[in-house]
């Protein structure tokens, strides 16, 4: 069986193509379609053709095609309810949804799973789409005679790369530094606690220093890649522009790392619980020395995330399916 991914975010298209193996997955094919790289996120008009460009590249028809929706486009709320049984937690949900969301639930497409069970009470994890949102989206690959087989919520997707995590009976986050968003899930003994997306990634950082250095975007995120730097100590061998470059990024940083902070502590709180370890991924987590540095403002053992294609995790539900 083959498998078609698509990773749609907001600076690119990420396209992997898998087949089944009696052992795990081989990977026969990954491409990225990249947008233009603007100030302002890619129009509608832009997001259909490169679309319209990976269906046409890619033979998904004769393969499972899994897609995540953007991360803007997803609301995730964990619900706890005094039962376990799964019928009665069905039929609870919708009215559980309306006093805790701002939005009319009944336009709205919602897919749960129970994370947890204590006692007689569960804890049910629910993302939740706009109808109108996910049908505009479905009609991309009608157009081009193509059915998604499962649909996923990005933020709750992270939880395919627990496979990768070293100490995984630990208290965690898989922190994904994206384009222009950061998801954050918190992995407690195999168990999802919570997820939560922050308008904050590594385009900010590119913005800022195209402001600072007057130079182009293009220009402003090459030099971010090649020369970008965070230092964290004194050290006789960084000179002046060096030392000023390190603190515009650590500038740009901020808003995330106070976020981040905020995020780590109310769920240490709610769970009694410290979180031991953060594992980066994604393209804004390529900075060099972000780990280190991200370990010194939280007080929390950050690393990159090690990801081997000898480990393939297998594809796994999000927000909806199309299959029956």
């Amino acid at each position: 069986m083959k498998y078609t991914v698509l990773d749609i975010g907001t600076s690119k298209i990420g396209a992997l193509e898998i087949e089944a193996k009696f052992k795990g997955f081989e990977i026969l094919r990954f491409q990225e379609f990249r947008f233009p790289l603007d100030a302002k996120l890619p129009t509608a008009e832009v997001f259909v053709r490169q679309l319209k460009s990976v269906l046409e590249n890619f033979s998904v028809h004769h393969s499972k095609l899994i897609v995540n929706m953007l991360p803007s486009d997803v609301a995730t709320r964990f619900v706890e309810l005094p039962f376990r049984d799964r019928k009665k937690i069905e039929q609870t949900l919708p009215f559980e949804l309306a006093d805790i969301v701002s939005f009319d639930v009944e336009n709205t497409v919602t897919d749960h799973v129970v994370t947890e069970s204590i006692g007689k009470k569960s804890n049910v994890l629910v993302c939740m789409t706009p109808r109108n949102k996910l049908i505009s989206f479905l009609k991309i690959f009608e157009a081009h005679h193509v059915e998604p087989d499962i649909v996923q919520a990005p933020q709750v997707s992270l939880t395919s790369l627990l496979p990768y995590i070293p100490l995984p009976g630990d208290c965690f986050a898989i922190v994904d530094i994206g384009h222009s968003k950061t998801s954050v899930c918190i992995i407690d003994n195999g168990i999802l606690k919570a997820v939560r997306v922050i308008a904050q990634g590594g385009f900010h950082l590119t913005k800022i220093l195209s402001q600072i250095y007057e130079a182009s975007l293009e220009e402003s995120e090459s030099i971010k890649l090649e020369k970008g730097y965070l230092i964290c100590e004194k050290q006789e061998r960084f000179n002046e522009d060096q030392t000023i470059f390190s603190d515009t990024l650590k500038k740009g940083l901020a808003p995330l790392i106070r976020d981040l902070n905020q995020t780590f502590v109310s769920m240490s709180s709610h769970n009694k619980k410290p979180i031991r370890n953060i594992y980066l991924t994604g393209g804004g987590s390529q900075l060099n020395n972000l780990p280190t540095y991200l370990t010194m403002e939280l007080q929390i053992k950050t690393q990159l995330l090690e990801i081997s294609s000898q480990k393939l995790p297998r594809p796994q539900s999000g927000l909806a399916t199309t299959e029956e």
